[in-house]
């Protein structure tokens, strides 16, 4: 869908928050009594325990666009939290969802692998029948100040696709909120993302920000086996993505080296 890319780590990363769920068909077990037996298999790294009503991390922003992501509405039950020591991590655990959020993302490797022992014990204790929704979303944010390139246009850091209205010197300075949303089909037919992106709203930040937030996802029943597979698919479509959002310029002052 979006050329190639290579595999890079910015050293001024960009990513907020990186959340990865799964949703499967509801397991009254899982609200019905407390997951200590979940808990052990993870709480050496997750050791504060919460629980709270089951909120909802992959909501659209627009009410129009709930059509489009079936099955991702806000539950009623129960929600589990699990937070690491240093409370950049944190799982939600509910009867027909597991996810896994975190502030301090550094590379696909170390988060898959903090995610494969969450999807490993949810499978052994639980045993989903399967996932009705796999979903990977990134949520970068571009701070000009931070990456010393305040008072740059944003026509010279984003692709002229990306930045519409902000590539026309007449206006652009005069332009306080600008916002777009979409849904992107891919050609498998199955795999979507949600794309928003545009100016931050409500971060205590006098830089004006730009926001580049892509959920990728799939619905429909989904086998278990399937979901790891599909989520390294997602992760590369999410780089091909972004590197496809920002121009050489931004991207080299993100600072990329090698991933590899």
């Amino acid at each position: 869908m979006f050329p190639e890319a290579p595999r890079v780590i910015f050293r001024k990363k960009p990513s907020e928050e990186v959340i990865c769920q799964l949703r499967f068909p509801t397991i009254l077990r899982i609200s019905a009594e407390p997951p200590a037996t979940f808990q052990e298999r993870i709480r050496v790294h997750y050791p504060t325990f919460q629980e709270k009503p089951s909120i909802e991390l992959f909501a659209p922003l627009a009410p129009e666009m709930a059509r489009l992501m079936a099955g991702s509405l806000p539950g009623s039950s129960k929600s589990y939290q699990f937070i690491s020591k240093d409370n950049r991590w944190t799982v939600h655990l509910d009867r027909d969802s597991l996810s896994l959020t975190t502030t301090d993302y550094e590379r696909w490797e170390g988060f898959r692998d903090r995610f494969r022992l969450l999807f490993e014990a949810l499978c052994e204790i639980y045993q989903p029948s399967y996932f009705s929704r796999i979903g990977l979303r990134y949520k970068d944010i571009i701070r000009r100040k931070k990456l010393g390139l305040e008072g740059v246009p944003w026509s010279e850091l984003l692709n002229e696709y990306i930045a519409g209205e902000l590539g026309w010197s007449a206006i652009a300075p005069h332009i306080e909120q600008a916002g777009r949303q979409l849904v992107i089909r891919y050609p498998d037919g199955a795999t979507r993302v949600l794309l928003q992106h545009g100016f931050a709203q409500g971060i205590p930040d006098p830089d004006q920000c730009y926001v580049i937030d892509h959920d990728f996802f799939i619905e429909g029943e989904t086998r278990t086996d399937d979901a790891t597979g599909t989520l390294n698919r997602f992760n590369s479509a999410a780089r091909r993505l972004f590197h496809w959002c920002i121009t050489e310029r931004l991207r080299q002052a993100l600072d990329p080296v090698p991933a590899d």
